[in-house]
């Protein structure tokens, strides 16, 4: 990542990432710039809900965002674990709409412009869906809102209970999601959804450029 957005991050959530000799912070941010609003989206809500986490390293692997911290709550393991199911689905280059691909066994997140030229075979995970328009919203916040239930859906299969009942509207603009039933991790889920979706165009899915 480049160093301008780097230290924005670090003048912003100076506990976070705090660069303590222990952890790895001390390399920085190991992503490239497209996955920037949603490690500052993520970020926002560690702190706000856990003054004390504390990160230790936010790196690429395998196409996705890795976001490894300590000190905080239920809340914010699912808010930290949707950023990074979130990231399979965005550009890590620029941060638009993005699929998973591999180059001789490079595996990368990239948009179609990114992609292209480079002789990348797309590949199929776990987070790949097909995009459909839902709720009335357009294509951009679509592909939140069905990342969001497919996760609720798992982790509440993993959990033995029912997944929570979403309520899904726009206001002033605004993206705004509620939900019924779940437990503290979906709430973490459900608030990482409209902040990163207050980032994003509804219709094209890439970043605001009033951002």
């Amino acid at each position: 990542m480049k160093r301008m957005l780097q230290e924005k991050l670090f003048q912003k959530y100076p506990a976070l990432y705090s660069r303590p000799e222990d952890t790895l912070m001390r390399f920085g941010f190991e992503t490239h710039d497209g996955w920037y609003e949603l490690i500052d989206a993520v970020s926002d809500i560690i702190t706000r809900r856990c003054p004390d986490a504390h990160a230790r390293q936010v790196k690429e692997k395998f196409g996705g965002l890795r976001f490894y911290y300590g000190g905080g709550d239920a809340y914010c393991y699912g808010a930290a674990r949707l950023a990074e199911e979130l990231s399979y689905s965005i550009c890590e280059a620029c941060g638009a709409p993005g699929s998973v691909y591999n180059n001789g066994g490079w595996v990368s997140t990239k948009c179609a412009e990114h992609a292209k030229d480079r002789n990348l075979d797309n590949i199929e995970t776990d987070y790949e869906i097909e995009v459909t328009p839902v709720y009335g919203l357009g294509p951009g916040w679509s592909r939140l809102i069905l990342i969001l239930e497919k996760a609720e859906s798992d982790y509440a299969k993993i959990d033995g209970r029912p997944p929570a009942r979403f309520l899904v509207a726009v206001k002033n603009g605004k993206l705004k999601v509620s939900y019924s039933g779940g437990n503290e991790e979906t709430a973490g889920r459900v608030d990482l959804i409209n902040r990163y979706a207050g980032r994003i165009d509804q219709h094209t899915g890439r970043v605001l450029d009033d951002l």
